[in-house]
């Protein structure tokens, strides 16, 4: 069973926007290492599987004062066995976390997009929209790794990456290169310029269809 720790400020939260977000993806491509980075400024490879970590940093986005509300899930959490639908709860933001030396991680991120779009369907508030927009990204991380140099491979990668239609953000959680520009392209989809009527419905169009949905009306943002 899943233990959770919290790693809270004392911010005024009246006056600062709470951003909460949650970190998926499988197992070792380092999600509690980019939150380590980012908040603490230290890299480790050790984590307890067996803790769901949140975490808060106080962060100036575009002259914006924002409170992040960092939910680092436990391997068990973002894979078949599940996720845990009482964790991402009130969740803004979704990090898809995966390995550039790991072409299946990139794959399972497929899985667990589709188990977020489950635990939004479920929610008891939830109410079909055709105009509500998913915050999502991908964040590649490892860039500091060899990679495959095959150009096949390197092709194939690539055009899974960008199959999802999301922003991509490149990471090193080791070295810290990224780490907050990630962070602050969430929080961009989240709170960025609002966009036309009809740059919003392509949009959210492109949102559902990352999430893997077959239907056009049934998404909603925790």
């Amino acid at each position: 069973m899943n233990r959770i720790t919290r790693n809270v400020s004392n911010a005024d939260t009246n006056r600062t926007k709470v951003v909460r977000l949650a970190l998926l993806g499988k197992p070792g491509v380092g999600k509690s290492s980019i939150v380590n980075q980012f908040v603490f400024n230290t890299f480790s490879e050790e984590s307890d599987p067996s803790i769901v970590e949140v975490h808060e940093k106080q962060a100036i986005i575009d002259g914006v004062p924002y409170i992040l509300e960092i939910l680092d899930t436990a391997p068990d959490i973002a894979t078949t066995s599940g996720i845990a639908k009482q964790h991402l709860q009130g969740i803004d933001g979704y990090m898809f976390v995966y390995s550039v030396v790991d072409e299946k991680s990139l794959l399972g991120i497929n899985e667990i997009r589709s188990q977020v779009r489950n635990c939004i369907e479920q929610r008891r508030d939830y109410v079909p929209h055709d105009d509500i927009i998913v915050p999502m990204i991908l964040v590649a991380n490892k860039c500091d790794l060899k990679r495959n140099e095959n150009e096949q491979y390197k092709l194939r990668f690539n055009s899974i990456a960008h199959s999802y239609d999301i922003p991509i953000v490149d990471t090193s959680a080791k070295t810290g290169y990224g780490i907050k520009l990630a962070f602050e392209t969430i929080v961009r989809e989240i709170h960025g310029p609002k966009p036309d009527q009809l740059t919003q419905k392509k949009t959210y169009q492109q949102r559902l269809s990352a999430l893997g949905h077959s239907c056009h009306k049934k998404c909603n943002i925790m």
